[in-house]
Parts: structure tokens; sequence; C-alpha cells
């Protein structure tokens, strides 16, 4: 068993040679990296191509998105993924276009040396993007972000078929590029992150930079799919079940990595009649969600011994069991699952 499992999720093209670079540069080794792609039919073999020729001496598998909903990414749904195909005691989540710099997997390791059931989170800097081209030579557009214009969404899908699929550089990436980095704001200063006080705080899980002990992960049933399956602020829903459970929380700034911008290039695209109104249902959404785990679960009660209810209703446990196999199945250069739309019955079949 290794020590970290470091979960990357990625739907866009390109921005696969920075994650791994950081992955290659790190000075801690005792690590496995599952880098789950919504884009995993279009360049599997390429990944494994160039993760060996990176030199990767960690175990490396390259595995599918759980599902796509229409044209959004189930990010949430493809982080299960990963948690169930996951060997490490401790789990740090990772997005692509992100560079962890040396000793960042050891910064995250300091807050679990204790193994006490805790969420680690860590700031992602952001850092402009140099000038970049299109695999076809040209420039690329630029969006804004998000959107759910038609028109725009047409425009987007084209320029992302038009980017290569591991680099967004026409040289390859460099630690060079992050020469300009932004000032970054810290999670309890977004609104978006406290939306109360005391024992109805509600903490904002992101993807991008979190760890978490496996094992606490994986009881709680990984993050709330459902609640994640339209567009909202990161899944508040699993930092909320660490903290109703006496997990503690930390926002350490010594484990950060920079991130490169690319959503003006590649930004979301967002569901047909999306509106600022639809983001206010997300958060009511999430504010009963969160009501109604505080009434089934008691506070300050350790995860192993908290009623099933209280946890995502999916079991965690039994589908890491039905999809294991899927760490032997990411060496081979034939797709897994080579379809955009992955129902659960052909999922977990």
């Amino acid at each position: 068993m290794v020590k970290v499992s470091v979960t990357i999720g990625t739907s866009r093209a390109g921005g696969i040679d920075i994650s791994l670079r950081g992955m290659l540069d790190q000075t801690f080794d005792d690590f496995e990296i599952i880098l789950v792609d919504g884009r995993y039919h279009k360049r599997h073999a390429r990944v494994l191509d160039y993760a060996k020729q990176l030199g990767i001496k960690q175990p490396f598998y390259h595995v599918p998105n759980h599902r796509y909903n229409g044209n959004l990414p189930t990010v949430m749904g493809g982080m299960n993924t990963g948690f169930m195909l996951a060997a490490g005691e401790i789990v740090i989540m990772l997005l692509d276009y992100a560079y962890a710099p040396p000793g960042w997997i050891e910064r995250h390791l300091k807050r679990h040396r204790d193994n006490k059931e805790r969420l680690v989170m860590s700031p992602h800097l952001y850092t402009s993007l140099p000038e970049v081209v299109t695999k076809d030579g040209t420039q690329p557009e630029l969006f804004p972000a998000p959107t759910s214009d038609p028109s725009v969404i047409e425009r987007i899908l084209k320029q992302r078929e038009n980017f290569d699929e591991i680099s967004i550089f026409t040289s390859p990436f460099k630690r060079s590029v992050l020469s300009k980095v932004t000032k970054f704001k810290y999670p309890d200063q977004d609104p978006k992150v406290i939306l109360g006080t005391g024992t109805s705080q509600y903490y904002y899980m992101h993807t991008k930079n979190e760890s978490f002990p496996l094992a606490t992960i994986l009881r709680m049933g990984g993050v709330y799919e459902v609640y994640d399956r339209i567009q909202g602020p990161g899944d508040t829903d699993a930092g909320f079940r660490f903290l109703m459970a006496g997990a503690e929380i930390f926002v350490t700034q010594d484990a950060k990595v920079y991130c490169l911008n690319s959503r003006t290039l590649l930004p979301r695209i967002l569901p047909a009649g999306y509106t600022q109104e639809s983001y206010q249902r997300t958060f009511d959404y999430m504010k009963q969600r969160q009501r109604d785990l505080a009434d089934s679960m008691i506070e300050g009660k350790p995860l192993s011994e908290q009623s099933p209810k209280s946890l995502n209703p999916y079991d965690m446990l039994e589908r890491r069991r039905e999809i294991w196999h899927w760490r032997e199945l990411s060496e081979e250069r034939e797709a897994v699952i080579p379809l955009n739309d992955v129902p659960d019955e052909v999922y977990f079949k």
C-alpha cells in the first residue's frame, strides 16, 4: 500500500503536461497517480506514452471519468472514481492545469501525521497563461466564462478540438511559466465558503488542492454526486460532513499549487438556461441537504460510528470492489469504456 494517492481530474484538452511535470518534480516518492480523464477515449494511449516519456517512476493509472451530464463534466463523479481506485493512506486531489511544486506532498502529510480524521485545504495560486496556439497553428479565441449561449458553445467545442491533447504550449511546459502569480484569496474571505457560523458553518470543498485519509472519504461515500451533477460551488457537502462528524479542517498556506488560468480559452459549458437564479437554487438545495445531514448526524461523533443514512447514499465500498480491476485495465492501449455518456448500469456493470 502506497502512502499517498494523488487523484487528478481533467475534462479539457491540454493541461496534462503541467500536472504531470509537478508529479515528476516531487521530493517525496511514495505515491501513485490516478488521472481521471473525461477525454480518456481521445488520448488514452498518448497519455500513457507521455507519462513514460517523462520518466515517472510511480504507479500511474489513466482511467475514464465517471460520466457526463450533457456537455458538463461531472468532475465530482470523476473524483469518486479516483477515490474508488486509490490505494494510498492519504488522498490528495488536484485538477489539470495545476503545477504542484517540490515538497507539496510532504506539506500535506504534515497535517496528517497523527492519522486523525481531517480535511486539509490549501490555496491554488492563479497565474496568467503565456501566449499559446492551437495545434493547427492559429491563435485561440478568448471567450466569456462560463457560458450557456448555444452559439458560443459551438465555437468553444470547435476550439477545444483544435488544442493538443497533452499540452496547450508550442514547447514543453516549464516552471518559468509560473513567474506571474496573482494574489490568492483565502477561503474564509470567499462568500461561497462561509454560509453560516459555528456549528452551521459550511466549508467549501474544491478539487484543486485538498487532502484527507482515504478511509474517511470512503466511509463518507465520497462526494455527493447528485448535488454536484449541475454546476455548483464545489462539493460543500463533503466538507460539511467532515465538520459534522468531528473531523478537523485545516487551511494551510504551505501546500500551494500554481494553476494556469485557461478559463477564457476553454471555459466551462453550463447547462442550457443556466442563470444566477439557477445558482441560487443550487445553494438552496445545498442548504436543505445540509439541514438533513444535521438532523441525521451526531455532531462530533467519529465518521466510523456514524449511521450510514447520514452519509452519501451511494455505497462507495461496494463500488470500490466492483471496479478495482480498472487499475490493471488502465495499462492497456484500448479504451476501457470508449463512450462519452456512460450510464450507471454500464459503468458499474
